[in-house]
């Protein structure tokens, strides 16, 4: 039980890692455009 339970926490920290990764690299695309409203 406790290693599926680590083995779904990994794939949890790896699907956050990708949408985390998408953002950051949206948020560059933006930067790169100077729409972003964050600096």
């Amino acid at each position: 039980m406790k290693k599926n339970s680590t083995k779904d926490r990994q794939h949890t920290d790896k699907f956050m890692r990708k949408m985390l990764d998408n953002h950051y690299k949206e948020d560059c695309l933006h930067r790169g455009l100077g729409i972003s409203p964050t600096s």
